[in-house]
């Protein structure tokens, strides 16, 4: 999955600190931040990828997440749910 994702520092190349959160991981609290996560569990997530960076002075920040789910009908309510409920919402969400 690592492979497919656009990482923090290719849109941003001041984005280069960080570390211990980018990785492979089940776990949906360790794919989302804030608790969100807990919204794809129903969904059942089978893996997922997070990468995230911040700038020297930690002025700027991206985190970047995809999840692997059974079936696409998973994959497309679960995370507009999660959009919704980080406060994020967009033309995608909820669809």
């Amino acid at each position: 999955m690592a492979e497919f994702v656009v990482h923090p520092h290719d849109i941003d190349p001041a984005l280069t600190t960080g570390g211990a959160s980018t990785g492979v991981s089940v776990s949906t609290d360790k794919i989302l931040v804030d608790g969100a996560g807990d919204l794809l569990e129903p969904f059942g997530m089978i893996t997922g990828f997070m990468t995230y960076r911040t700038t020297e002075d930690e002025s700027r920040s991206l985190h970047v997440s995809v999840a692997r789910f059974p079936t696409p009908e998973d994959a497309t309510r679960g995370p507009g749910r999660a959009r919704i409920r980080a406060g994020r919402q967009d033309d995608t969400a909820g669809k």
